[in-house]
């Protein structure tokens, strides 16, 4: 998954969220404030700044994987 499919995936599941509990809770719950959660909402900040912990709270029966990709010589 690239990173924009990333992002729009996660702003998806934010929106879904959003459909049962208010950004307040949200906030309270994940420790992301409720302005982020709205900008990340109407794309006006990018979802790739949360930290895992962060989406750990978010999505909490979703299991992220963390892969690195080799490093290449120059």
């Amino acid at each position: 998954m690239d990173l924009d499919a990333f992002e729009n995936a996660i702003t998806d599941g934010i929106r879904n969220r959003l459909k049962t509990t208010s950004e307040r809770e949200l906030e309270k719950q994940c420790g992301i404030s409720k302005s982020y959660i709205n900008a990340i909402k109407n794309r006006k900040r990018r979802a790739a700044g949360l930290t895992v912990e962060a989406l750990t709270k978010l999505f909490p029966r979703t299991e992220i994987y963390l892969t690195g990709a080799p490093e290449t010589s120059t």
